[in-house]
């Protein structure tokens, strides 16, 4: 990829959510007379003139008149930025020669408060750092009176420019003293939506490598701005790597900062550099051979012009404020320099006893290969012994770099694996684990491999791609030769998980039976209990489950936590939720103290799940969003958190519990895993959802999807039965086609009570009234014994005892059933309908047309669109005349 098509720049405002809701608010505050100035503040490239764009985008419709006007580093007329933002509004900004500036200063406020008396009015001032004398001393002039104005004047500045900022300061402090004042600081962004910007910059056009945003990620040091400048760099490269040169942009940015110093200073802050971002002022002076003090004082310079920052006093300790101030720095080095340096570096540190991550860096810098290996090997373990995952890779990368030996790169190319795998980057673990693979073949050490193997296909599991485990066992198992039978085994065992992942249960049965080798080792009672419940056997699955905590609970706590966990959810999928709740409610504190997130969000959303069967909605809402704050590696923990708030979120009817918790991608993610449980336990409760908010073609589309993926009950009975009752002709079909296996697994609870409304849900689409209600009465009999309140009431409403049914909903505080119910009782079928949607069909019936029912609700056009499209589909209706006469007989008093 030489050259790029279109520009590579994000078309939306990314994580800035909070700050764009302050100015809207300001907005509003100002359109009922309150006006305020707001100061947005940050370094530059950090997005406050994109935050403004968004801003002003939603002032469209009528919302507000905004003008803007830009400060200019040189050549700013008096009053330039005000008279800018003035003349765009079509204001008059030419007057006569004011006798004094209190004069002057009054004419443009004048003019100022003439137009807020016609309508809202904004004023954009950008770069206030640069501003001349006379904009900021009149934006002090305005601020008494503004807040009696429909007015507000939103200015940025950049905390960044030292020199201006000194200059500018007591203005400032006057403007934030203010009442009427509001200050918005823009911090970096997160590593989180640094991701997103890059994906939404660069696809679908240019889909980006995970290595290539991760080094963005650290490089940028949250910047937007260097973001995309280092993302469009690498790109136009044509190898999608980063360069080793800043691009021009970027270091324009950085080294104008430092133009001003003298050469000695400049001398210094180049030596700093090769240290890295951080450093000691004792070893800095050593390497300048100057004198401690001498280097204090420039250093102290340094920090006031904001390019480093004290770290420590003693010993004095300090960082470049911005990774990239310290690579633009660095990059205006000769190469030839370098080395020597980084090697004279590397001595001084080995001689202060510095970590092994500081030796490393310059050993590598310093073209060691040696030491580059053992002394970043090193580093790589110690970070990966501190869960430092990301640091761990970046060291072992460095320790094979400077063309180390085919043993030595493989051994640390799967520490790098390990490393990636504990971090959730299950792709990147693959690629490393292959390699090694390789590597380890090429050495002659085949007897290192099958554990590879089994790694890489634990991690296609975790990444939910089954498909691509079963290939990679099914060639090792075919290929390896002079495999020992325990390792044959366990690639064996691997093998069955991924069968009995897909509900092929023969299959998987049928590998575990070639694994006597391993017959009393945990892994093996592990399958075992695993094939127990993939079956629905219960009376298999208690002693099996049993047995398989006590062989863990021998392996250390790790295990012994994991297959408690095992057995919970076994129980939570096999319906015996009691005893499902105590395991889960045992497990959770420790899961907490230990820091094993992964496992705490999964256990916090089956806990939610029971909660929200068992009719106790609060708490399992109170388990959701627990569960929100807890970072997973994995995609298995989303995906049961965005299961678990799609079903407690329809219950409530907690649109935001939806949006928070369930994205498109999680439920994509599940239909590419292709496992029966994961796939099962989301496809359902979304298809629900979608269907209750009036998009039903979408939500058939999901279930038809799904049930031609799905391959047994596992997991899966919420998917059955909302396609028996939502879904096309074949889902339905292929969800009936289900009630023999189910029979034959109703040794289990949930698997009898889910037949049971299968049954009844298909009598009742047969139109057999008779035969209906009896199968009805065996269902609410079974969902009775559960414990199961909304799926008691669900079946009695599909008997005919709507009235009972909402009054059970009405008790449980379940406003998202509780709409179909009424609905069905003939309440009124404008009963379905939400406020909003209320009043927008109130609003059409009236003649009011999309765009001016969109002005007055403060939303977009496609918002109302949206909304129209729910309501027809609710009420059954084609087109607008037909609302209008729908409204006018049953909403209308």
């Amino acid at each position: 990829m030489a050259m790029l098509t279109r520009a590579l720049v994000c078309p939306t405002l990314v994580g800035r959510d909070k700050e764009l809701q302050q100015l809207v608010e300001c907005r509003l505050a100002a359109s009922r007379g309150n006006g305020a100035l707001v100061l947005v503040s940050g370094d530059a490239g950090i997005g406050k003139t994109r935050l403004l764009a968004s801003f002003r985008q939603t002032l469209s419709g009528g919302r507000a008149s905004a003008g803007g006007g830009l400060n200019r580093e040189f050549g700013n007329a008096p009053y330039g930025a005000i008279v800018e933002a003035l003349r765009a509004l079509g204001a008059r900004t030419e007057f006569a020669q004011a006798k004094s500036r209190a004069e002057h200063l009054e004419r443009l406020s004048s003019e100022i408060a003439r137009l807020c008396a016609q309508r809202t009015i904004v004023l954009f001032i950008e770069d206030l750092h640069w501003a001349d004398d006379g904009t900021l001393v009149f934006l002090q002039h305005l601020l008494p009176s503004i807040s009696s104005m429909r007015l507000l004047v939103v200015a940025t500045y950049r905390t960044d420019e030292v020199h201006r900022l000194e200059e500018i300061q007591p203005n400032l402090v006057r403007l934030t003293r203010n009442r009427a004042t509001h200050s918005i600081a823009l911090d970096p962004l997160p590593a989180a939506e640094i991701r997103r910007l890059l994906q939404l910059a660069a696809e679908p056009e240019y889909p980006l490598r995970a290595a290539l945003v991760d080094e963005i990620v650290e490089r940028c040091d949250g910047n937007p701005f260097f973001a995309e400048e280092l993302l469009k760099n690498a790109l136009e490269s044509g190898n999608e790597r980063l360069a080793k040169r800043l691009p021009l942009t970027v270091r324009a940015t950085v080294l104008e900062r430092v133009a001003g110093l003298d050469a000695h200073s400049r001398d210094v802050l180049s030596r700093a550099a090769v240290f890295g971002r951080r450093f000691e002022a004792a070893l800095l002076a050593r390497l300048c051979g100057d004198d401690l003090a001498h280097i204090l004082g420039i250093v102290r310079r340094l920090r006031n012009l904001q390019l480093i920052d004290e770290v420590s006093v003693d010993p004095p300790v300090f960082a470049f404020r911005h990774a990239l101030t310290q690579e633009a720095i660095y990059g205006e080095l000769l190469a030839a320099e370098l080395r020597p340096l980084h090697a004279r570096i590397l001595t001084a540190l080995e001689d202060a006893g510095a970590p092994a991550a500081d030796l490393g860096y310059h050993a590598w810098a310093a073209g060691d290969p040696i030491k580059c290996l053992s002394l970043n090997e090193r580093a790589g373990d110690e970070a990966h012994a501190l869960h430092a995952y990301g640091d761990a890779v970046h060291c072992y990368d460095r320790a094979v770099s400077l063309n180390a030996p085919d043993g030595d790169r493989a051994r640390i190319l799967e520490k790098s694996a390990e490393s990636r795998a504990a971090d959730g980057k299950a792709r990147q673990a693959l690629e490393r684990y292959a390699a090694a693979a390789d590597l380890y073949a090429k050495c002659g050490r085949s007897d290192l491999i099958p554990n590879v193997y089994l790694a890489m296909s634990v991690q296609a599991r975790v990444g939910g791609d089954n498909r691509r485990g079963m290939e990679i066992l099914e060639r090792a198992l075919q290929t390896l030769d002079g495999v020992s039978e325990i390792d044959r085994a366990m690639l064996q065992l691997s093998l069955a998980y991924l069968y009995l992942d897909r509900h092929e249960v023969e299959a998987g049965k049928a590998w575990i039976g070639r694994c006597e080798a391993v017959i009393e080792t945990p892994a093996y009672t592990n399958a075992i209990q695993y094939a127990a419940l993939v079956s629905g056997d219960l009376p298999a699955f208690r002693p099996a489950a049993k047995r398989n905590q006590e062989l863990h609970a021998r392996a250390g706590d790790l295990e012994r936590l994991r297959a408690t966990f095992n057995r919970a959810f076994g129980f939570t999928i096999l319906g015996c939720d009691g005893e499902a709740l105590a395991l889960f409610e045992e497990l959770l504190p420790e899961l907490h103290e230990r820091h094993f997130g992964s496992f705490e969000m999964l256990s916090l959303a089956n806990a939610s799940l029971i909660h929200a069967r068992a009719g106790r909605l609060g708490a399992a809402k109170s388990a959701v969003e627990r569960a929100a704050g807890i970072p997973s590696p994995t995609t298995t923990g989303p995906i049961a958190l965005a299961a678990a708030a799609l079903t407690v979120g329809f219950a409530l009817w907690d649109e935001d519990l939806v949006a928070k918790h369930c994205s498109s991608d999680l439920i994509e993610m599940a239909f590419s895993s292709h496992i029966n449980s994961t796939l099962g336990r989301i496809a359902g409760p979304y298809a629900r959802w979608l269907f209750a908010l009036g998009e039903a073609q979408k939500a058939r589309m999901i279930l038809s999807r799904a049930m031609e993926l799905l391959n047994g009950p596992f997991g899966a009975t919420e998917t059955f039965i909302a396609a028996a009752e939502l879904g096309d002709e074949s889902s339905r079909t292929r969800a009936f086609d289900y009630i023999p296996m189910l029979d034959s697994m109703a040794s289990a609870p949930i698997y009898a009570a889910t037949a049971a409304h299968l049954r009844a849900l298909r009598a009742a689409h047969q139109g057999d009234d008779g035969d209906s209600r009896a199968l009805v009465r065996e269902a609410c009999e079974r969902y009775e014994q559960l414990g199961w309140p909304l799926h008691h009431a669900a079946c009695a409403q599909l008997g005919g005892e709507v009235k009972r049914a909402s009054a059970q909903y009405r008790r449980l505080h379940a406003a998202g059933p509780l709409r179909t119910s009424r609905t069905a009782a003939g309440e009124g079928a404008g009963a379905s309908l939400s406020e909003r949607e209320r009043e927008i069909a109130t609003l059409v019936a009236g003649g009011t047309v999309n765009k001016r029912i969109a002005e007055r609700l403060a939303v977009n056009q496609r918002t109302v669109e949206k909304h129209l499209t729910a309501i027809y589909e609710k009420l059954g209706l084609r087109n607008r005349s037909e609302l209008a006469a729908y409204v006018s007989r049953n909403l209308l008093p």
